[in-house]
């Protein structure tokens, strides 16, 4: 059998990389190998080095934020010092070609092919110079769907060198047989290799509630946590999650700073799972606990859904909290009936290791576990909720489901699904660019309106109310965003002065769809003129869904969006100021504006005012308000908004328009009232339009140059504090999130005083 060595990603600091590396190892040593860990140390682990801080300050404070960190860290170094036998030599880049002393040398699991992780470091695909070391693989992972074609080519030069190479996700293998390395087996993660029992074996009991759900995750996941608190509501259990930040969660009990075994004991007494992370979801599997995962966001989604599937649980992958039934529960015996054989064959090919065999067998398990091409939408975080999928699916098979944010996104009902694909073709997602034709040398105006009432309703120089009532004057009608009795932002329609002032005005929020663009379309088959207004991605739904022969009849005008927020936050916040004020809101205007009749100018242009019923009324100013702050945050906007593709001078409607923030020392006296519309035509439709009501204001036209800004030539920028604000919201009151994110109460702003002193 000769001497083994494996080499892996057994010293990072990271419990599924050390537990795949311990569960290697026991299956060959317990199959009567000798084998060890090659202890390899190389550029994986550099982000685990200490930086030593400035000053004696500073490095208080390091030590006192990631105290669990290190103890963490010595935990781990422990383990694997007393449980996973490693080579006495220690090797690195630099020497480990010349490495000797092994008959077989395995790549074990883990990413150890991804070059996200390994860069240039070839050691973990054994790059060496001894022609008498045998190279297998076992699990290896590449962790991305491609490879870029200048690194697959170097790979598969190495890779033509193993005597037997098993992956550990379908993608791997496809990506192996396009490099021309046929005989790939698939395999399962080591960690299944082992029993429940060995596993309970070495498990450190955790001071734990008698009755508790378990959160494991990496990131924000907003689903995660609302389902895990539903799930904890209507059981009676307690949230314990494992998070090594210093900082107290309200109402989660937060364990840092464990080592493996106690992360094992975890999840063999949890209630229930809820993780994103592949191997929380095997352990789950392994101690047969009801468990939901969602997709990481990273990438490796790919292994967690061919795992489900291969043991029948593609119900536990959670996209959208609001969609899943927590009372269902597993059938471990239709786990265990379907997991058995794909287990046996990974033993199999561990043994023809063993035996030093060339592996050139391809077993038939990879049938099973191979992802279909999907023939309808799925859960996509870039998809923008216009609804078209909805509205021309023939069967009434897509519902729009809103998610812990308040989004909402397409859920596809499979018994009523045909497979028609024309959700997926008709996918404003799935066209190219952003969908706009160029036909039509674009012109661009500033536009402030004679009527001072008109600017006073508008967001900014009154140019929606013109056109808008154009269209009714002409027997058209008007779509755009309203407010509903409760204060939510949904579709209406406007047929006359009364109607069309509900829809003036810009409504900072998320609005809801649902039905809108059937009703578009049944005002269109009357040959009725409708203006549709919105975001453009919400134009390029409409677009999509209205079919071509009634397309004349629509004449669309987007906005210049910086993004739309969180419904929920919204939500939030609304309910934060009705407790204040305590009393029921009954008005609400995001930019009511305050004419200075001495100035001749206005003097607040972006003002929240909201009246109550008590007769209270609440300003809020932009740059004081909380809502404001945490708008401009850039923390609370859709998913989509951050890659938004629309996010481009190339418009996809007939008229654009929005705030002027364009140059304004063209003409100093014309924008001296800081209230002017930019108008942007993109079409002969909308340059006729626009003709029609140009009298009816002051009109300048500007080039290019002069009216473009940020959001018409690239999308908002996520803010590095996303994820931090996410998890904060989901396991904090709104007043901490208030506090840490909008500086409600004023404290990082007296610091910043004090500092600047």
């Amino acid at each position: 059998m000769g001497k083994i060595g494996i080499i892996t990603f057994h010293k990072a600091v990271n419990y599924g990389a050390v537990l795949q590396s311990y569960a290697l190892y026991q299956h060959l040593e317990s199959s009567g190998a000798d084998v060890e860990l090659i202890d390899y140390d190389g550029y994986v682990y550099s982000h685990y080095n200490e930086s030593s801080p400035g000053n004696v300050c500073k490095k208080y404070v390091k030590r006192l934020l990631y105290r669990n960190e290190k103890k963490k860290k010595e935990k781990f170094a422990k383990f694997v010092k007393k449980f996973i036998p490693t080579s006495e030599s220690r090797y690195t880049n630099e020497n480990f070609a010349e490495i000797s002393g092994y008959d077989v040398i395995i790549t074990g699991s883990d990413q150890v092919w991804n070059p996200n992780i390994i860069g240039d470091d070839l050691s973990f695909l054994l790059y060496i110079n001894s022609q008498d070391i045998k190279r297998y693989s076992y699990a290896a992972s590449i962790g991305l769907e491609n490879l870029p074609g200048d690194i697959q080519k170097r790979y598969a030069d190495i890779w033509k060198k193993y005597n037997g190479i098993s992956v550990r996700e379908a993608s791997a293998r496809k990506i192996l047989h396009d490099s021309g390395i046929k005989n790939v087996q698939l395999v399962c993660d080591p960690t299944l290799l082992l029993k429940k029992e060995q596993w309970s074996e070495i498990e450190e009991k955790v001071k734990t509630p008698k009755k508790y759900i378990l959160v494991f995750m990496f990131g924000a996941d907003t689903e995660l946590w609302q389902a895990a608190c539903s799930y904890a509501e209507t059981n009676k259990c307690e949230i314990v999650t494992v998070n090594d930040s210093p900082f107290p969660i309200k109402r989660i009990i937060q364990l840092g700073g464990l080592g493996i075994q106690e992360w094992i004991y975890l999840f063999h007494h949890a209630e229930c799972v809820f993780t994103n992370s592949y191997h929380g979801m095997i352990f789950s599997v392994i101690f047969q606990r009801d468990f939901w995962v969602s997709d990481p966001g990273d990438g490796t989604n790919s292994r967690i859904e061919e795992l489900l599937k291969l043991i029948d649980c593609k119900n536990r992958e959670m996209t959208l909290a609001s969609n899943i039934d927590l009372k269902c529960q597993i059938d471990y015996s239709i786990v265990a009936e379907r997991l058995k054989p794909f287990v046996s064959e990974s033993k199999s090919y561990l043994s023809k290791v063993l035996s030093l065999e060339n592996i050139t067998l391809d077993t038939g398990i990879v049938s099973k576990v191979t992802t279909e091409n999907k023939k309808c939408v799925t859960f996509d975080k870039k998809c923008t909720g216009c609804t078209a999928c909805m509205t021309v699916c023939p069967r009434d098979a897509i519902m729009m489901i809103p998610n812990a944010k308040g989004s909402y996104f397409p859920v596809v009902d499979e018994d009523k699904c045909t497979d028609c694909s024309l959700c997926i073709k008709l996918c404003p997602l799935s066209i190219g660019d952003n969908g706009r034709k160029i036909t039509f040398e674009q012109e661009y105006y500033a536009y402030k309106s004679k009527n001072r009432n008109d600017i006073k309703k508008c967001s900014s120089g009154g140019i929606f109310l013109a056109i808008a009532r154009k269209v009714i004057d002409d027997g058209g009608v008007v779509y755009g965003v309203v407010y509903d009795e409760h204060h939510n932002v949904i579709y209406g329609k406007a047929e006359n002065e009364h109607e069309l002032m509900q829809i003036s005005g810009t409504k900072y929020i998320e609005s809801e769809k649902q039905e809108i663009f059937a009703r578009v379309i049944e005002d269109l088959k009357t040959q009725k003129t409708v203006l549709f207004t919105g975001t453009p991605c919400t134009i390029a739904g409409i677009k999509a869904a209205v079919p071509e022969k009634f397309a004349n009849k629509l004449i669309t005008m987007d906005i210049i969006c910086h993004g739309v927020p969180s419904p929920t936050v919204y939500r939030s916040y609304l309910s934060f100021l009705e407790g204040k004020y305590r009393s029921r809101i009954v008005k609400i205007n995001f930019r009511d504006k305050v004419y200075a009749e001495r100035f001749h100018t206005y003097i607040h242009t972006k003002k929240i005012r909201i009246d109550f019923e008590n007769g209270d009324v609440y300003h809020g100013y932009n740059g004081k308000d909380p809502y404001w702050h945490l708008f401009w945050s850039n923390c609370i906007l859709r998913e989509s908004c951050y890659s938004c593709k629309y996010a481009t001078l190339e418009r996809i409607s007939d008229i654009t328009i929005g705030d002027y923030w364009g140059d304004t020392t063209i003409a100093p006296e014309f924008f001296s009232e800081h209230t002017e519309s930019s108008v942007i035509i993109n079409t002969e439709i909308g340059k006729k339009l626009f003709t029609s009501i140009a009298d009816e204001a002051n009109v300048l036209n500007v080039n290019k140059e002069a009216i473009m800004q940020r959001n018409l030539h690239m999308p908002t920028l996520k803010s590095p504090k996303y994820n931090g604000f996410w998890n904060d919201y989901m396991t904090h009151s709104f007043k901490y999130v208030l506090f840490r994110y909008a500086d409600y109460y004023g404290v990082f702003k007296l610091i910043g005083k004090f500092l600047r002193r």
